[in-house]
């Protein structure tokens, strides 16, 4: 949600997460780490930018409606 809203993602790489955020269109950190990243943020709104705009477009390519329905089409038509 906050990649499709275009807001920086600070995540811990915990489960799928870091399938889809890296350190180029996010902030993956140790949750130790994690007030650290959310000043440097703040303190660098541009880099932010950056990056939250490249979260956007990686997101927004996979998850199209199109790309989704295509994925459950291809599910339907293995399993009958």
């Amino acid at each position: 949600e906050a990649a499709a809203s275009k807001i920086p993602v600070i995540t811990t790489p915990v489960g799928s997460i870091t399938s889809f955020v890296d350190n180029e269109c996010g902030y993956v950190t140790k949750l130790e780490n994690f007030r650290s990243r959310m000043i440097e943020v703040m303190n660098n709104p541009e880099d932010a930018k950056i990056r939250s705009s490249k979260l956007y477009k990686k997101i927004a390519s996979q998850y199209q409606i199109t790309n989704i329905v295509k994925q459950y089409e291809s599910v339907y038509h293995k399993i009958t």
